[in-house]
């Protein structure tokens, strides 16, 4: 146990790991999408220049604060382009007399 729950964190933390999890990663537990995170941060330390770049974000986070963070994970649901009305084409059939 780490010791700590997910509404401890900052809300702009908090959201960004929501919407990783609802948005991103649907239909995944919050202990998958932390895992996630946790394998991300892996990633970007193995990078050049990775573990400043994290330091970087820990010190951001601890100067910045938590109203003032911008979103994470900003996510923008594609909106459907207005389909044209189907055409009903009509046939009619004159019968002569």
């Amino acid at each position: 146990m780490l010791g700590f729950q997910c509404g401890e964190f900052s809300r702009p933390v908090y959201f960004g790991l929501r919407t990783l999890k609802r948005d991103v990663l649907p239909n995944v537990t919050g202990k998958d999408a932390l895992s996630v995170a946790i394998r991300a941060a892996d990633y970007v330390y193995r990078q050049p220049g990775g573990p400043e770049l994290l330091r970087a974000f820990h010190e951001e986070l601890r100067r910045t604060a938590p109203s003032e963070m911008l979103p994470l994970f900003v996510v923008e649901h594609e909106s459907a382009t207005p389909v044209e009305e189907p055409r009903h084409e009509q046939v009619v059939h004159v019968v002569g007399r």
